[in-house]
């Protein structure tokens, strides 16, 4: 017996014009858009490394530095729940 949100989706007519980007949500799929760009990934990029730096030359590398060190505790700690 299924629950009825799946039992819904799967006699959905339009099933076969999904894909792996679409995320299901409810009783309709919901549609994260066109794909990443080169560009947009550049972009992305170039803003990321700029607010790096005007943090670095504003408040110094302490903080920064903290942060990477929990970070990579949380890493660690979500390979050992895999």
């Amino acid at each position: 017996m299924w629950p009825l949100p799946w039992a819904s989706w799967a006699n959905q007519s339009n099933l076969l014009k999904q894909n792996a980007r679409s995320g299901y949500l409810g009783e309709c799929f919901l549609s994260l858009g066109d794909d990443m760009t080169n560009q947009i990934a550049v972009w992305l990029g170039v803003f990321i490394l700029g607010a790096l730096m005007l943090d670095i030359t504003f408040f110094g590398t302490e903080h920064i530095y903290f942060l990477g060190k929990k970070f990579f505790t949380f890493l660690e700690w979500l390979a050992f729940w895999r």
